[in-house]
């Protein structure tokens, strides 16, 4: 009897290409940061080379949403899904740095001692707390956290035909919600659905990555018989996102609607880059490290781009350094993940993710 698409998933333990992928939607992400300092530098100007790196990789979030469906729900198909592990889990690898980091960004930012005994400053802290905003790019690490709560049921809904269902679902709302969220008045609640942060801004991700488990292998297998067409496929969305920004009065962030039309070709062309690089190893080697290191990556960056502005600022504030700026950011990144994940209980301060055994 042949074996069914999943049982063929049960047996790879590490997907080499989705890691690939994972270092892609880093390296995206980090390049988005850093010429955004350099927009901010300038007074809110970019020059046409700049604005073009920062728009043209703004699919590097959605990628992290597409992984964590996909991988969540490759476990609940090996049949691996506990509760009382997937809390643990979650909790430690995810709830713990979200809490750290944001208490380290917070001091960084405008928080001191001595606010303490200022109740209407320590209230404004504990509001940005609340509604994600100790620093700019956390706000994804409370929309991870808030697709764990809705996991635990809506794994229960695995078949083929669940997810489809599911997926379409999550299309229309993630659709709608960004076309016109709705308005419940002034209060902390109707904030925080109207933030990037929430989840139904992001949700037809998470689903379309669990849907993906169903096809990948025959996906894969596609893509390596069909290298040359899937290169040009995935040039299509390249070429829509430029008209995009160069045809709107404003900076596109990851959260437009073309993305979810973009997000899942690119997620498909990305996967045939990997299978592409067979033939450079070491440097995809060097790829599939830094997607091991991604969430420690994309954790301690602004970090360094925050030092960067106080005592570099030639380096983000004129175009010609930001290439130096965006290598040093990456380099100096994998330094510390690495250094901090040495330490005692440095793994619930940053992740590094490793093939299972």
């Amino acid at each position: 009897m042949k074996p069914t698409n999943l049982t063929t998933l049960k047996t790879r333990k590490y997907f080499y290409d989705i890691n690939f992928i994972r270092a892609i939607a880093a390296l995206c992400v980090v390049m988005v940061h850093v010429t955004s300092a350099n927009y901010s530098l300038n007074e809110g100007y970019f020059n046409w080379l700049l604005l073009f790196l920062n728009q043209i990789v703004r699919f590097g979030t959605p990628f992290f949403a597409v992984i964590s469906g996909f991988l969540l729900y490759n476990q609940a198909f090996e049949g691996k899904y506990n509760f009382k592990k997937f809390v643990s889990s979650r909790f430690s690898k995810v709830m713990i740095p979200f809490i750290i980091w944001s208490l380290v960004y917070q001091f960084i930012g405008s928080f001191s001692f001595s606010d303490i005994n200022d109740l209407e400053s320590l209230k404004n802290y504990i509001y940005d707390f609340l509604l994600v905003k100790s620093h700019f790019h956390l706000y994804f690490i409370a929309v991870i956290l808030q697709f764990y709560l809705l996991f635990p049921i809506i794994q229960k809904f695995h078949t083929k035909k669940h997810l489809l269902f599911f997926t379409i679902i999550a299309f229309y709302i993630n659709f709608f919600y960004l076309l016109d969220p709705p308005d419940n008045g002034e209060c902390l609640i109707n904030e925080f659905l109207h933030e990037r942060a929430f989840i139904f801004k992001w949700i037809f991700y998470f689903l379309f990555g669990g849907l993906l488990v169903h096809w990948w292998e025959p996906i894969v297998n596609y893509v390596k018989s069909n290298k040359k067409f899937v290169f040009l496929m995935g040039l299509v969305p390249l070429i829509f996102i430029i008209n995009d920004y160069t045809s709107s009065d404003k900076i596109l962030n990851s959260t437009r609607i073309t993305n979810m039309i973009h997000v899942p070709i690119l997620f498909i062309a990305f996967t045939n880059f990997y299978y592409l690089m067979r033939y450079f190893y070491k440097f995809r080697n060097i790829l599939l490290s830094i997607g091991n290191m991604s969430m420690g990556i994309y954790l301690v960056h602004p970090l360094i781009l925050h030092f960067m502005k106080e005592e570099f600022t030639w380096m983000l504030e004129r175009t010609r350094w930001v290439p130096l700026a965006y290598v040093t950011t990456v380099l100096l990144s994998i330094i510390i993940v690495k250094l901090i994940h040495k330490l005692p209980f440095g793994n619930y301060i940053v992740i590094i993710a490793s093939r299972r055994k």
